[in-house]
């Protein structure tokens, strides 16, 4: 399976019951960019419930990749 095939969903029915339970979507995509040093990109996309648009954020690091992810995480209790 290639890079752009690959998705993982999980969905659990004891969870789809709860109303209070904490939701949110989050699609990574990353690529290198096509000049010479072919820098690294990726882009973010993520929504949670209620009526606050999709959000998109481009980083150009692998560090800033974890950072954004571990800040929206923190929205959803364990």
């Amino acid at each position: 399976m290639n890079e752009e095939e690959l998705a993982v969903v999980t969905m659990h029915d004891d969870d789809a019951a709860d109303s209070t339970a904490g939701r949110g979507t989050m699609v990574i995509r990353i690529w290198s960019e096509a000049s010479a040093d072919g820098s690294f990109r990726s882009r973010l996309t993520f929504a949670g419930t209620g009526d606050e648009p999709p959000q998109e954020v481009v980083v150009a690091s692998h560090e800033r990749l974890l950072e954004t992810v571990s800040e929206w995480l923190e929205k959803y209790p364990d």
